[in-house]
């Protein structure tokens, strides 16, 4: 039976890692899309060839981002704690 526990509880905790992992890794592609969209706003072009509907769309994107981000973020610090 104290075996059994022992399992269970490594198993559980490469579950968690596991989770940790993935949190982490749409953590990174969501900042890498923060990162896009900051770029597009940094380049001066972009107000000039950009449409403002575009730029709009973008900004809520980044909003939405952001938020995901927090998110995920207290997710992650839950698991590795």
């Amino acid at each position: 039976p104290r075996t059994r526990r022992a399992g269970r509880g490594s198993w559980k905790r490469r579950q968690r890692e596991a989770r940790a992992d993935e949190v982490a890794v749409r953590i990174g592609v969501a900042e890498g899309r923060v990162g896009e969209i900051d770029a597009v706003f940094a380049d001066p072009a972009s107000y000039e060839d950009g449409s403002r509907d575009e730029l709009v769309a973008l900004e809520a994107e980044r909003r939405e981002l952001e938020a995901e981000i927090g998110r995920l973020m207290g997710e992650w610090e839950g698991l590795v704690e």
